[in-house]
């Protein structure tokens, strides 16, 4: 069985190069005028994935009863992480003083 690759090479046919033009960057924040600790990124990822785990790990989520959730917020300026393990997503019950995703900005 041959490949595709293999016949194009073997029949000295010529793949198309396709050149793409340097665009500037973007950035997503005017990181010169930025304060530390005055904008953030919030990143909200639910843990307990039942066909992401491996059933043991799962199981042991489950019976242990750690936190389903994690939080990742990142300081735009500095890029420092601070990560949280709440067990629900409301402020009130996992000890983060109000720091939900519709308390904080992001762009």
């Amino acid at each position: 069985m041959y490949t595709v690759k293999k016949v194009l090479k073997r029949n000295s046919v010529k793949k198309k190069k396709i050149r793409n033009k340097a665009r500037p960057v973007r950035h997503l924040y005017d990181y010169a005028h930025l304060s530390p600790f005055r904008e953030f990124q919030l990143d909200t990822k639910h843990i307990l994935d039942h066909k992401a785990l491996p059933e043991d790990v799962y199981k042991h989520i489950v019976d242990k009863k750690l936190p389903k959730y994690e939080w990742n917020m990142i300081d735009s300026a500095t890029r420092t992480r601070f990560t949280a393990y709440p067990h629900t997503l409301d402020s009130a019950s996992s000890g983060t003083s109000g720091m939900t995703p519709s308390s904080i900005q992001h762009h």
